[in-house]
């Protein structure tokens, strides 16, 4: 209880509305009161069984503060207005309610807006100073992107990945069925033919999604959840955005030419197979599935472009 009282403070009377979403295991929150709506990502020590996992789950908070604070100093605007930090185990910041006309999901009638909005923010946030230090105890996204990705896929892991999406094709949408397909006729050529990455040198989100963006049709984007920010390829966010459009349906073929890097998708789809088949609790398993068609989406804007 005092923990609770320290986000929302003792003299308060709000109303407390629990948000669903997200990978981690935090409590959210949407706090309302009065004057102000407020988010809070709560760490519960109670919900792991891993001390690691543990660790780093209060070390993702600290370092999403400190990634706000550092780009809140450097005028990038595409952020919630304040935060703060309680411990290691609350961050408060501004509640972008959809109750306020914020978007968390694009619009498919003002989709040119909403993607000309959130690329504008990434190409704003390639163009800021990186910290000096982005708290990665747990090293850097994009060299995961590469150890953890392609690097790590054996032939007795590809037959996994096979299985897995021989095993999911059923669940997966008409839409993307063909490109499901196409993408287990190419995985062995896919692991053999890795392409050669420009050395990282731009300030990246790395887990841009629909889900980490709040979008106003008259305030913009504004971009949550900077537990994986470091340095990285240029356009990667951009194109992740449109793997993510993608993957929800949208028609992104207009904007591939201007805001999707092959390099990054490539990298992204052998990551993305890699996790899709990592070792899961039960309540996991939805993410190993978004995992498996965010990777099949990747793969399908690849083809498109006669990359692969």
């Amino acid at each position: 209880m005092r923990q609770f009282e320290q986000i929302i403070g003792q003299d308060r009377q709000p109303h407390v509305t629990p948000v669903s979403g997200g990978h981690m295991s935090y409590e959210r929150l949407l706090i309302q009161t009065e004057d102000e709506v407020r988010f809070a990502k709560v760490h519960d020590v109670a919900r792991f069984t891993d001390p690691i996992r543990e660790r780093h789950s209060r070390e993702y908070l600290i370092k999403e503060h400190a990634m706000m604070a550092h780009l809140r100093e450097r005028n990038f605007s595409h952020i919630p207005a304040h935060s703060r930090l309680i411990g290691d185990h609350s961050l408060v910041m501004e509640g972008l309610s959809p109750d306020d006309g914020w978007h968390w999901r694009a619009p498919q009638d003002d989709l040119d807006r909403y993607v000309h909005d959130v690329t504008s923010a990434l190409t704003a946030l390639e163009e800021t100073d990186h910290p000096a230090d982005f708290l990665d105890s747990h090293g850097p996204a994009h060299d995961a992107f590469i150890a953890e990705g392609w690097q790590s896929l054996d032939t007795a892991r590809l037959r996994r990945i096979h299985q897995n999406i021989q095993n999911l094709y059923t669940c997966i949408q008409p839409r993307l069925q063909s490109a499901a397909v196409r993408l287990l006729g190419s995985l062995q050529i896919l692991s053999e033919n890795q392409p050669n990455t420009s050395e990282p040198s731009n300030l990246c989100h790395h887990d841009l999604r629909q889900a980490n963006v709040a979008w106003h049709p008259e305030r913009g984007a504004r971009i949550v959840d900077w537990s994986w920010a470091g340095v990285g390829l240029a356009k990667a966010d951009h194109t992740s955005l449109l793997i993510d459009l993608h993957k929800s349906g949208h028609d992104v073929s207009s904007y591939l030419d201007v805001h999707f890097n092959p390099q990054h998708a490539h990298l992204l789809l052998g990551f993305l197979l890699a996790r899709s088949i990592a070792s899961v609790r039960e309540e996991q398993s939805v993410v190993r599935f978004h995992q498996t068609v965010s990777a099949i989406s990747t793969f399908d804007l690849l083809d498109a472009q006669e990359t692969i």
